[in-house]
C-alpha cells in the first residue's frame, strides 16, 4: 500500500486506496481560467528551500542474524564458566548482561586466566604443559666408534656449527671432525633461580645456537629461555621466556624467537589451559621489545577450518617449531612475503603461514 500525503489549508490527509474509493468524484474545472498570481521574489526563496526539505528517515536497526545471536551466547556462557571454575573474586555477569553488548568501537579485554588465577586441578595440568618436551639420552662415543667416511667430491669444503643432546654445548668442526671451538655453560649457572619442572627435557642440552661474526652464540634451552656466550663462553645474558625450537636476528641485531606461555583461552577451552605460542622480539642485549601471539590471529576462523581433532582444545595445541624471519629479498616472492614478516610452520596443522608482526595479523 502506498501512502500519499496532501497538504491542504494545514492539514494533512491520507489517502488511500479504501479512502478514494468513497471520495467524491472530482468536479469538472471552471471554464474560465483563473487569474494568474504572481509570487514575490521572497515567496520563490521560501518556496525553492522547502522543495529541499526532506522528511527524515528514522533507519531501523538491522536485526542480528541467528548465527550472530548463538555466536554472542557460546561467547557469554563460556566466559562465565570461565570465572566461575577459575575461582575469581568478582561478581559473575549475567548471561542476559553479557547478551547486551552492542556492536560498536569496543577494545576486546583479556579474558585469559593466567596461573595465579587457577584453581589446583588446573595448575597441575599447566605445569605438565610446562614440562613438555621430548624423549632423549646420549651414549659416550668410544674412540673406535667415530665415524671416519669423508667423501670430499660430494661436500662442500667448509666448517660445521652443531649441538647434541649430551649436553649444553655446541662444537665447531672442520671437514675431518677436527673440533676448533667450543662453547659451553652449565644450566645451573645460566638459570640460576629455575624452578624445576617434573619432566622438562630442556635442562641437559641446547635446542637452537645462533653463530655471531664474532664468536658470541645464542642459544636455547627448549621451552625455558634463551642465553648469549662470548667467544670464551662467558654468559653476557639470560632470559627465561619459555623461548622454545627456534630463533633468527635480523639485520639492526634484534632477535626474533618462539616463546609460549600457558593460559586458559575461555574461547577454545574455558575449563583446562593451553600452550600459546608467540613470537617474541628481544634486543641485543635479551631486553624484551614485544611478543605477538600466534594463535590470536586465528581465532575463531582456524579452528572452524583446519582443528583436525574432536572435542575440547587442550594441551600444546599449535606446537608451532620453525621461525624464520622474511628480508627484502624474498619481497619478489609473493606480496606477503615482505620485510620483518615472519614465516612459521604449526606442527598438528601441517600449516605454513606468515605473520605480520606490525599488524598482529596472518
Amino acid at each position: 500500500m502506498v501512502a500519499l500525503l496532501c497538504t491542504c489549508s494545514g492539514f494533512a490527509q491520507e489517502s488511500t486506496p479504501e479512502n478514494n474509493a468513497t471520495s467524491a468524484p472530482p468536479t469538472e474545472a471552471p471554464s474560465t481560467p483563473a487569474p494568474a498570481v504572481t509570487a514575490s521574489p521572497a515567496d520563490k526563496l521560501q518556496n525553492k528551500a522547502a522543495a529541499k526539505k526532506r522528511p527524515a528517515i528514522k533507519r531501523k536497526k538491522r536485526p542480528a542474524t541467528n548465527q550472530q545471536r548463538n555466536t554472542r551466547k557460546r561467547r557469554a556462557t563460556l566466559q562465565i564458566e570461565s570465572i566461575k571454575k577459575a575461582g575469581a573474586n568478582t561478581q559473575v555477569p549475567s548471561r542476559e548482561e553479557m547478551l547486551h553488548l552492542q556492536p560498536g568501537r569496543w577494545k576486546k579485554i583479556n579474558t585469559r586466566i593466567q596461573k595465579t588465577e587457577m584453581t589446583p586441578e588446573q595448575l597441575e595440568v599447566a605445569e605438565q604443559l610446562e614440562a613438555i618436551g621430548y624423549l632423549d639420552g646420549s651414549k659416550e662415543i668410544l674412540a673406535d666408534s667415530v665415524i671416519t667416511v669423508n667423501k670430499a667430491d660430494e661436500t662442500f669444503v667448509g666448517l660445521n656449527l652443531y649441538t647434541s643432546g649430551h649436553a649444553p654445548e655446541a662444537r665447531l668442526v672442520d671437514m675431518e671432525a677436527n673440533v676448533l671451538h667450543r662453547w659451553t655453560h652449565p644450566f645451573n649457572k645460566t638459570f640460576p633461580d629455575f624452578k624445576n619442572r617434573p619432566g622438562a627435557s630442556g635442562l641437559n642440552n641446547w635446542r637452537k645456537v645462533h653463530l655471531y661474526p664474532n664468536g658470541d652464540l645464542l642459544a636455547i634451552h627448549e621451552g625455558i629461555g634463551i642465553l648469549k656466550l662470548d667467544k670464551d663462553s662467558n654468559l653476557l645474558w639470560a632470559n627465561e621466556n619459555n623461548a622454545h625450537h627456534d630463533m633468527d636476528v635480523a639485520d639492526n641485531g634484534d632477535i626474533y624467537v618462539l616463546t609460549r606461555e600457558v593460559s586458559i583461552i575461555p574461547e577454545l577451552n574455558p575449563g583446562m589451559p593451553i600452550l600459546e605460542d608467540f613470537v617474541t622480539i628481544l634486543t641485543s642485549d635479551g631486553e624484551l621489545i614485544k611478543s605477538v601471539s600466534i594463535l590470536e590471529p586465528f581465532i575463531p576462523a582456524i579452528f572452524t577450518k583446519l582443528w583436525p581433532y574432536p572435542g575440547p582444545k587442550r594441551g600444546d595445541i599449535f606446537h608451532t617449531n620453525t621461525l624464520f624471519l622474511l628480508k627484502d629479498q624474498h619481497n619478489d616472492i609473493a606480496p606477503h612475503f615482505k620485510d620483518g614478516h615472519v614465516l612459521f610452520s604449526i606442527l598438528r596443522f601441517a600449516t605454513i603461514a606468515v605473520l605480520d608482526l606490525e599488524e598482529e595479523k596472518v
